[in-house]
């Protein structure tokens, strides 16, 4: 069998009627390197047999039993079994989605990360998805870890490295185990990193131990003072937890789940500690009516829309048991805010209906009786006005006293509390007025999410290959090849690092990450012997491979991770090129230059060639990799080491080459040689091309991933190219000038959004991360694809292209009247484009403006637009940018009929993420504008400066 990559760990004790059905969604994965270990932790008969019934018919499989208390002890025992590099804690009764372990594995080959978190959906005892909690990409800030779980345990993906650093589960306890792993984890300075999707299924089950209210408590407890432990040993930010928060949260969602099933939940004052817990000013009801709503969710098994139904028999043993909290906290009205709270956040949930009572709040809808007084009873606790249809539940739900609320009418009620709110607003009357219509839209869209079944298919993706990775380099050489060593960019490099040997005579030589022996072969040529390593077998193997074809008889080859292990004594010549960016810090760096230097002979050799980035050298151009170090680093790091001289350098544009030599005891001290400047010589490959970020960078687009956006600046283009009718120059941008564009976004941290990301963040009700720009081109030109594309590929951008599906491959009419037509793409060259990653849309059938023909005929043009375009290049286009901008709202709903999700315009200005689909802003560029205009269209946050000059 293949090594797995993944160790599923799933603990097994009376569960013999759920464990099929976990079996069931590890057998279903995308990603098939993994072994799945189940523990039996002493466990009934039934699922002892149903375990080893699955192991029999999958040797991925292993059943294990233990003699264990508790289920993180039985984990702990799976986890000493494991031969993965990643670790998954799957529970008896919980399952994956297909595309879970892809996910996750090929995040954490993307990132490094320690630990990576996804989200994950809560489903019923009968299979109904009651709530989904979604994970942000990005690292995740340790404050949120320091406060509670990040997640549920099997969407969090351990590398199996640091549980044994950390020791796994502390086996004695029962509940919130997961949370003191990842403490354990956060003290150890791991990293985590979230993970997109909601692909973990955490399955409500009456028999878990979360319900389990004593146990919860106190390990709750226990797990909150080890967070406070670490926040004073400068983890986390200074601000510390409020235990007494904490404890109350954690004592409402236990009760809230016994109150639920019907359970008792005596005693409860007991359980929070002994005697009253002091600060009750610290106290928030709004969190514990949080806490409260989610437990009576887990507890009834419900969506939150449903707990009113289920509550009419549990309102006396809520109020019994609130008003206990209350004393055990010292705090007589903590059960009066707590019901408050609760009653409103009901109203909220739940479908406006009629006037009715929830616990002793009115709840109101502000429906056809808007203008009619208002008859509260005496005992209300609060009066709640609705609004129907309208989210988020905030903006649509106001609470009022009984007396204030009392004889005034809605509309006279929400009209107070609405002028209150705009008072908050930003100043400018048009400013208000599009945050109000952004607002209002955005309100519609969710509130339609509600009623509207959704699901999100799992996407077929092939089983990850790992990008750079300091613990999985094998995997990065399942293809061959895979940076690219025989390019004229790489092998450029080789020539100027070997020409910095140049009249030396070499004895022994050693070459550190030798990959796949493109270096290596010439390097065994200008010494007498070399021994080239690489931590990869694979790698090695191939280097072999190579050397041998070319009867090199002077290289013998050593699998060596050389991070790690020593690298031997008294060499000529040690080469270290393009891998240094993966040490784990500088200092691990510092050491190893001082190794290199001890390792090597009087008067040997140190040479590298590694290139700069932007995150180390933000003044000059580099790549955007995003490592904490680079070329500049590395260079003044051997330069201190003691020992070494720097003797010769080649320094480029976009790397430097560089050669050490060891001083001997006698040796006099020597100058530090001057770096030789050259040119690179070689046109980059285009995916290579677009890390790179000339001239500097101002904001790198791993910062910029940090901020949100709810605008967003669509450029318009129509042609690149630098010849045309001079009628035609506003419309026409010169390559020069595009690139300069692209460039300017480039060092500010722009990238390209895509119409499924803003369509996913616009159905969530998310904003978008980052800074996204969304480059389009109406028309179809033959120039795109001749110096467009290249230039946006180079640049690291992608664009979506307007075609007017009934003159491919023909020529631009309707610019006749200015000069000879120019050409335009036909149908192959744009379906070639498509496989590359450009996104098409219609311009429609003819470039006719849509206000000279009928409704009937547009919507004949529109439906023909869009089956040609499918048919041609393979893809359905939901976008459609009408000709000469021009599309009226009959227009529009004409396009929406024919199938058009998104209508784009020529307005001139950002458009908001949840504006009108049928009416997108576009913001044209026009040929010849000046750098500092093009700032100010784009609203970037800085402006030119000279070194976005041509």
């Amino acid at each position: 069998m293949v090594d797995p990559i993944v160790s599923i760990v799933t603990p097994a004790r009376v569960a013999s009627h759920t464990l099929q059905r976990t079996f069931a969604s590890v057998a279903s994965q995308l990603f098939d390197r993994w072994e799945h270990i189940v523990v039996t932790y002493p466990s009934d008969l039934e699922t002892e047999r149903v375990a080893r019934q699955g192991a029999s018919r999958d040797p991925r499989i292993v059943v294990k039993s233990a003699p264990c208390e508790t289920a993180a002890a039985a984990r702990n025992a799976g986890v000493a079994s494991a031969r993965g590099q990643h670790v998954l804690f799957l529970d008896a009764d919980d399952t994956i989605a297909p595309a879970h372990l892809t996910r996750m594995v090929r995040q954490a080959a993307a990132t490094g990360a320690d630990v990576v978190v996804s989200g994950y959906r809560r489903i019923s005892s009968g299979g109904t998805v009651i709530q989904r909690r979604a994970e942000h990409t990005g690292p995740l800030d340790i404050d949120r870890i320091l406060n509670g779980p990040p997640a549920a345990l099997h969407s969090m993906l351990f590398r199996r490295q640091l549980l044994e650093k950390v020791g796994c589960f502390d086996a004695g306890l029962e509940t919130n185990e997961d949370w003191d792993l990842c403490l354990k984890a956060v003290a150890a300075d791991a990293t985590f990193h979230g993970c997109p999707g909601e692909s973990a299924e955490y399955w409500i089950s009456p028999e878990s131990l979360s319900s389990t209210g004593a146990a919860m408590i106190r390990d709750r407890w226990q797990v909150a003072q080890r967070a406070e432990k670490l926040r004073l040993a400068g983890k986390g930010s200074a601000e510390g937890k409020d235990l007494a928060q904490d404890r109350l949260n954690t004592a409402l969602w236990t009760s809230a789940v016994a109150i639920a099933r019907g359970r008792s939940t005596g005693g409860l004052a007991a359980m929070t500690g002994a005697g009253p817990l002091p600060a009750p000013a610290s106290l928030s009801a709004g969190e514990g009516t949080a806490a409260l709503v989610d437990g009576l969710m887990v507890g009834f098994g419900c969506k939150p829309s449903r707990i009113e139904t289920h509550m009419a028999a549990r309102w006396e043993a809520l109020e019994a048991c609130l008003a206990e909290l209350a004393d055990a906290f010292a705090d007589p009205g903590l059960d009066e805010a707590l019901l408050s709270g609760f009653e409103l956040e009901l109203a909220r949930m739940a479908s406006p209906g009629a006037r009715r009572f929830i616990g002793k709040s009115l709840a109101i809808p502000a429906g056809l009786g808007l203008m009619r007084p208002l008859d509260v009873p005496a005992d209300a606790r609060q009066v709640i006005l609705r609004l129907p249809l309208l989210r988020p539940r905030s903006m649509a739900t106001a609470a009022f006293a009984p007396a204030v609320a009392q004889g005034r009418s809605a509309a006279a009620l929400l009209a107070r509390r609405a002028a209150a709110w705009l008072a908050e607003r930003p100043r400018s009357r048009f400013a208000k007025l599009a945050w109000l219509r952004d607002r209002a839209i955005r309100a519609a869209i969710l509130g339609r999410r509600k009623v509207r079944t959704r699901f999100q298919p799992e996407p077929q993706e092939e089983a990850p290959v790992d990008p750079v990775s300091t613990t999985n380099w094998d995997a990065i050489f399942t293809s061959e090849n895979p940076w690219g060593y025989d390019r004229d960019y790489e092998q450029g490099k080789y020539e100027r690092t070997l020409s910095l040997l140049a009249g030396k005579t070499i004895g022994r030589a050693l070459e550190l990450a030798c990959a796949e022996g493109h270096f290596t072969e010439q390097l065994a040529k200008r010494v007498e012997h070399l021994t080239a390593s690489d931590v990869s077998a694979k790698a090695l193997e191939r280097c072999e491979e190579r050397c041998r074809a070319r009867d090199l008889t002077n290289v013998d080859f050593l699998e060596l991770d050389f991070f790690q292990k020593p690298i031997g004594e008294g060499w000529d010549l040690i080469v270290s090129s393009e891998v240094l960016y993966y040490m784990a810090s500088r200092d691990d760096l510092a050491r190893y230059a001082r190794r290199v230097s001890e390792a090597l002979a009087d008067g040997g050799y140190f040479l590298h060639a590694h290139a700069y980035e932007v995150d180390d050298s933000r003044d000059r151009s580099g790549f955007d990799w995003g490592d904490q170090f680079a070329a500049r680093t590395i260079s003044r790091t051997f330069s201190d080491t003691p020992g070494l001289v720097l003797e010769a350098a080649i320094e480029t544009e976009l790397y430097r080459c560089e050669l050490y030599r060891k001083r001997g005891a006698q040796d006099q001290a020597a100058l530090p040689a001057q770096a030789v400047t050259q040119s690179i010589r070689s046109e980059l490959d285009p995916a290579l091309a677009a890390d790179a970020v000339w001239n500097g960078a101002l904001v790198t687009r791993g910062e910029a991933e940090a901020e949100r956006h709810y605008r967003v600046p669509v450029l318009m283009y129509h042609s690149i190219s630098s010849h045309g009718p001079d009628s035609l120059r506003p419309w026409r941008t010169t390559p020069e000038e595009f690139e300069h564009q692209l460039r300017f976004l480039r060092r500010r941290g722009y990238r390209s959004l895509s119409m499924e990301e803003w369509d996913t963040a616009r159905a969530r009700g998310t904003a978008l991360s980052g800074r996204p720009v969304l480059i389009t081109f109406d028309d179809g030109f033959a120039d795109f694809a001749e110096q467009a594309w290249p230039i946006l590929k180079r640049n690291g951008f992608d664009a979506l292209a307007f075609v007017v599906s009934g003159a491919a491959g023909e020529a631009s009419d309707w610019d006749r009247w200015h000069g000879p037509p120019a050409p335009l793409m036909d149908w192959e060259c744009l379906a070639s484009l498509a496989d590359e990653g450009l996104a098409i849309g219609s311009h429609f059938h003819t470039h006719l403006p849509l206000d000279h023909l009928t409704s009937a005929e547009i919507e004949r043009q529109a439906r023909l637009s869009r089956e040609i375009i499918a048919s041609k290049t393979g893809t359905v286009p939901t976008t459609i940018a009408p000709p000469f901008g021009i599309c009226q709202p009959r227009h529009a709903e004409i396009l929406r009929r024919a199938g058009f999700e998104r209508v784009f315009l020529a307005e001139g200005d950002q458009a908001p993420l949840f504006g009108p689909r049928l009416r997108t802003p576009r913001i044209e560029v026009p040929g010849g504008l000046p750098i500092s205009h093009f700032a100010e269209l784009v609203g970037a946050t800085e402006p030119a400066e000279a070194a976005d000059l041509p």
